[in-house]
């Protein structure tokens, strides 16, 4: 099955760029802005040229941009869910173009549909860029006082969502996007793909939507009196029947806390990274994977480097890069039909893919390591050849040289290193059963002034809350510098590990006794 629906409006210059049936959009390239294992969300410039619909209605120019969705892979898993939901047994990207022209012409202000379809089993959405959006969590972290002007008139768009009877289901704050019009606030809602259209919303779907929105957001960004001011914003459009408000501010906070403990909402609390910092460009095929900031230099350098060799091996050596830098780069070849056999049902992570994705959820959460440059896996019928580059940071000194300083200096950098560790457990990571290689995969770097690591061969992945972690991994740490550290230097590292990365919160208030005396 092949079609390709394009918006009227958008035949004529979709047409004139070569773009007329699915296999056209499908082999766009762009820079990727989210990926996930089955799709990616990529960024397109398509040209400068706008037909005479688009100057009719004032677009601004930078509308030569958009959003492509490529789903790689349709599953019947998702036609079957579809079907379930009342979409019929189509992709998700066709239910969520039916989702978002159901949307606009509700008056509900979100991307607008370019064109969708699906070609051999793969799909593909294409969007309009909302270039004067900004993430809600930016805004709110620009805005020391003042964050119930936005949170107020969200929780008033979220009620009118609601109220024309469509569930998101994944109202994350990266997915609320906030401009100013004749100074009032505008929300526009992505990532509609699992989103639905009920005839009665129901109480649980909207706590459920409400206390998504409020999980995704740290504490210091809003607090109990700011989460109060959107939910009462919320509370007067829509009837709950027999339910008080003091019961259902309740429900939407005892989800919030059960989904605040979930390691991928802790993830959200982080500060968001600055724009395109983690950009990645696929090439060849989608088999070869660059980050944004290095596509320059890689074009300079060569592909000869980190192609396919001849033989199996494991290779790990330095190459040199332009301005006299060096990269680790680490290449497998290993030969045999069982990979391949084996991607029809869920495709091998080979370990250099999975130090790429380490390497890429460290930085996201923040953590010194070093810099992922380029990435690469591909399985034929009789081969799987995978690759990573990285780069390490300039070293200025060891915790071998640490344990010969000052006393003073050595109980802020045992402090540095608890924090250190601190961000490798919030990022889902641990210590393995030994701890001996810790000293040495660890380094003061040139960039920063503090404690960086060097190597990941200390660390594996736990989802396990970071409590859980931190007994484990300390006891291994004071087994390992029990004989080497004063036991000053063993509490500045604990003293370090139990800091936060983000300031103290702001006075918070009572939610259910402000409900309470509302009602009064």
């Amino acid at each position: 099955m092949a079609f390709a629906c394009v918006q009227p409006e958008c035949q004529d210059w979709l047409r004139g760029l070569g773009l007329v049936h699915a296999e056209d959009f499908l082999r766009l390239d762009g820079v990727i802005l989210s990926g996930h294992p089955d799709r990616h969300v990529l960024r397109l410039e398509l040209g400068q040229q706008f037909p005479l619909a688009f100057r009719a209605r004032n677009e601004p120019a930078e509308y030569k941009t958009a959003i492509l969705k490529k789903e790689h892979r349709v599953r019947l898993r998702d036609r079957l869910t579809n079907a379930w939901h009342g979409f019929g047994l189509v992709s998700k990207s066709t239910r969520e173009a039916i989702t978002l022209k159901a949307l606009t012409a509700a008056g509900i202000f979100c991307p607008r549909v370019r064109a969708h379809g699906e070609n051999n089993g793969r799909a593909f959405l294409m969007l309009r860029e909302e270039t004067n959006g900004v993430d809600l969590r930016r805004i709110l972290q620009n805005l020391q006082e003042g964050r119930r002007a936005v949170l107020e008139p969200l929780g008033r768009e979220i009620a009118r969502i609601h109220a024309t009877g469509f569930v998101h289901r994944d109202l994350y704050a990266k997915h609320v996007l906030v401009s100013q019009e004749d100074g009032e606030h505008r929300f526009c809602f992505l990532d509609w793909q699992r989103a639905q259209r009920l005839k009665r919303v129901r109480l649980t779907h909207r706590a459920l939507d409400l206390a998504t929105l409020l999980a995704s957001l740290s504490a210091e960004l809003v607090d109990q009196d700011d989460r109060a001011a959107l939910l009462y914003a919320y509370w007067p459009i829509g009837p709950f029947g027999n339910v008080s408000r003091v019961r259902f501010f309740r429900i939407v906070l005892e989800q919030c806390h059960r989904l605040s403990k979930q390691h991928r909402f802790r993830q959200m609390h982080r500060p968001p990274l600055p724009d395109g910092q983690q950009n990645l460009v696929w090439l060849d095929g989608e088999a070869l994977v660059v980050t944004a900031a290095f596509r320059e230099d890689f074009q300079r350098l060569g592909a000869e480097h980190l192609r396919r060799p001849d033989s199996p091996m494991v290779e790990n050596r330095a190459l040199p890069l332009p301005g006299k830098r060096v990269a680790q780069l680490t290449r497998r070849l290993t030969r045999g039909i069982w990979p391949w056999l084996c991607s029809f049902w869920k495709k091998p992570t080979p370990p250099e893919l999975e130090q790429a994705i380490m390497l890429f959820r460290l930085e996201r959460q923040g953590v010194q390591a070093p810099r992922l440059l380029a990435f690469g896996h591909r399985i034929d019928v009789h081969a799987q050849f995978s690759f990573v580059l990285s780069e390490k940071p300039d070293v200025i000194s060891t915790l071998a040289d640490l344990l010969s300083c000052s006393t003073s200096r050595k109980l802020r950098d045992f402090c540095r290193l608890g924090r250190l560790l601190r961000s490798v457990h919030e990022a889902g990571y641990c210590l393995n059963t030994s701890a001996t290689s810790w000293d040495e995969c660890v380094a003061r770097t040139a960039d920063t002034d503090d404690w960086a690591l060097l190597s990941l061969s200390p660390l594996r992945r736990n989802k396990a809350p970071w409590p859980q972690l931190a007994a484990r991994d300390l006891a291994l740490l004071r087994q390992r510098f029990d004989r080497i550290c004063h036991k000053w230097e063993l509490l500045a590292f604990a003293a370090g590990y139990r800091q936060r990365h983000t300031s103290p919160t702001r006075k918070r208030g009572t939610l259910a006794r402000r409900a309470s005396e509302g009602e009064n």
